[in-house]
């Protein structure tokens, strides 16, 4: 009988056994389904979504407001051959030469031909500017187009005898024709009528366009923005369309920049919106160190109003996107410069700690006013949309995933580091087992509470300083946070403390 009872129970405990193997590969099917590459090698962001969150308690989604570092433009209209108010601009950081680089569209004076459909002598051209600090900026006096013999900063103008504008320029690293590192997408109209057309630079001062044909057709009378995108491995572009009698925002690819798919609508005004408004420009890029998230920055126009109000947006694929209804930079008071809004600009643009959010400001939206030009906002890098608790301690359970790191060689054991502002309290990570479990040694009372303001806080468990007993295996990560914000996540390789 008490042999009987062993053999039994030794077969309960087998089939335990079988049933927690099979059990654990589900969960690592589950993973490697959900998340193919791993999570932690790139910064993992928080947005609104259930992406990387299974449940919350205690938990606000909040979203980022930029702060303006300047009270007045760090651009205006000042010299001689720029007729009007500064228009369309953009602004990258060339990690190359650490040097901030501005186009930006104005009309001018003095060219040697009619522009067709324009006014004799004027054309909206492409001019350039620099700085060190991306505050203080210069406009360096070139030998590309002249005005009355005076060298300018005018560095395009679109085809000859065809009106252009709206020049969105980026650089790409990764080009192996050095005569078209820098890139220029921009509208124009030829004979099939409007559309967008591109160019090419060495060094984004010294332009030429291929050809004289649009090379996607439609409306596109806004600042068209264009990146490559490594998720899907293509370039993408964000365009406006007018849809049911109001703006919207747009998108296309193309796997060479001249063949363009059809554009598609991917946000627009709604009912939470006021009648009013619809989306007049699309800002959109891609973070370079997350994974899979991407950023709109659309100026909001109303046209009763007249003003334009920047709005954040945030997406995991570039079409669906969550658009927060609050200003993402303030328009300035009654009688300032910006008091009628601003046109934001698209890119990560990396300042120290801080990433620069450029706005063409104006006290009238749509209108000549002299007074207009470039302003300057900022938030903390990666600081989009943060899990918020109060004075009630708030707990994030993420999904079930496996945490990896960039590269995987041995002996590097991997770190787990937040972004958290915990200046009035604290956070704790606690890591569970793919039933839910804590894994001794990372349970929440073996953590070491975090605090401060940083946009790196390092997580250590009391006999724990890494993650490599749990590194590939399906776990969840759980945050405990009081009076914190967490805005995300990401698995350094070496431990630098």
């Amino acid at each position: 009988m008490l042999k009987k009872t062993i053999i039994v129970c030794l077969l309960f405990v087998s089939s335990l056994q079988l049933f927690a193997q099979d059990t654990r590969h589900d969960a690592v099917q589950s993973v490697r389904e959900r998340y193919p590459d791993g999570v932690g090698r790139w910064w993992e962001l928080f947005l609104n979504d259930d992406h990387l969150v299974e449940s919350t308690r205690n938990i606000e989604i909040v979203s980022a407001q930029a702060l303006k570092i300047v009270s007045e433009p760090v651009v205006k209209q000042d010299k001689p051959w720029e007729l009007d108010r500064i228009g369309y601009t953009n602004v990258i950081y060339d990690a190359e030469e650490k040097l901030y680089k501005m186009w930006y569209h104005i009309k001018t004076a003095f060219f040697p031909y009619e522009p067709a459909g324009g006014v004799p002598g004027e054309e909206l051209s492409m001019c350039y500017a620099i700085s060190r600090d991306g505050i203080h900026w210069e406009k360096p006096e070139l030998n590309v187009i002249q005005h009355d013999g005076q060298r300018t900063n005018i560095v395009f103008s679109g085809i000859t005898g065809m009106k252009a504008g709206a020049y969105f320029v980026l650089k790409d690293y990764s080009e192996p024709d050095p005569g078209k590192r820098y890139k220029v997408l921009f509208n124009f109209w030829d004979f099939q009528g409007r559309g967008l057309g591109v160019g090419w630079s060495p060094d984004g001062i010294h332009w030429q366009a291929p050809h004289p044909y649009t090379l996607i057709q439609g409306g596109f009378d806004t600042h068209n923005i264009a990146f490559w995108d490594k998720k899907y491995g293509c370039w993408v572009a964000y365009t406006r369309r007018w849809q049911y009698g109001k703006r919207h925002i747009s998108r296309a690819t193309s796997p060479d920049l001249f063949h363009w798919s059809q554009d598609v609508t991917v946000e627009g005004p709604d009912e939470r919106d006021d009648p009013d408004e619809d989306l007049y420009t699309p800002a959109c890029f891609q973070l370079k160190e997350a994974r899979n998230v991407y950023i709109m920055v659309t100026g909001v126009s109303n046209i009763e109003e007249n003003i334009v109000t920047p709005q954040l947006a945030v997406s995991r694929d570039g079409m669906d996107w969550h658009r927060f209804r609050k200003p993402f930079i303030r328009r300035g008071k009654p009688g300032e410069w910006d008091s009628g809004g601003g046109y934001p600009m698209a890119a990560e643009i990396p300042s120290g700690e801080d990433m620069l959010f450029y706005y063409i400001g104006s006290k009238v939206a749509h209108g000549k006013d002299p007074g207009a030009g470039i302003g300057i906002a900022s938030i903390k890098r990666d600081r989009y949309v943060g899990l918020k608790a109060g004075k009630d301690e708030g707990l994030i359970t993420t999904q079930l995933l496996a945490l990896t790191h960039h590269g995987g060689k041995m002996p590097d054991r991997g770190v787990l580091c937040v972004n958290a502002n915990a200046k009035d309290g604290y956070f704790k990570v606690e890591i569970l087992d793919h039933n839910g479990h804590p894994i001794p040694g990372y349970a929440a009372e073996d953590c070491i509470p975090l605090s401060g303001d940083k946009l790196e806080q390092r997580v250590r468990w009391q006999d724990h300083r890494n993650l490599y007993p749990v590194l590939g295996k399906p776990v969840r990560l759980r945050f405990y946070l009081k009076n914190a914000t967490i805005y995300g996540f990401h698995v350094e390789r070496h431990d630098r403390n």
